[in-house]
């Protein structure tokens, strides 16, 4: 695994997520916090006073991020999301 560029990783998220909630929190932590083997991507973002967690091991990070899918990996999951919500 290569080292986390947190900037850019926060960058590619915040574009993911920008239009589709009110609020966006990016946090990099540990597994104590989150159910994992290593650092831990946790995205929080909240609509209409809701908020939507995701998580990502660093590993799942760092594979999408090598194959060029990220955005579109985060993406679909917060399309999936406010599918279920909102539908």
């Amino acid at each position: 695994m290569f080292e986390i560029d947190r900037d850019k990783i926060n960058e590619i998220v915040t574009l993911a997520f920008k239009d589709s909630f009110d609020e966006v929190d990016i946090y990099h932590t540990r597994p104590e916090t989150a159910k994992a083997d290593g650092p831990v991507l946790v995205i929080d973002g909240t609509k209409s006073g809701r908020t939507y967690s995701f998580k990502y091991t660093y590993d799942q990070v760092s594979e999408l991020y090598t194959a060029g899918t990220l955005n579109r990996e985060l993406e679909k999951s917060r399309d999936r999301v406010l599918k279920e919500t909102y539908e």
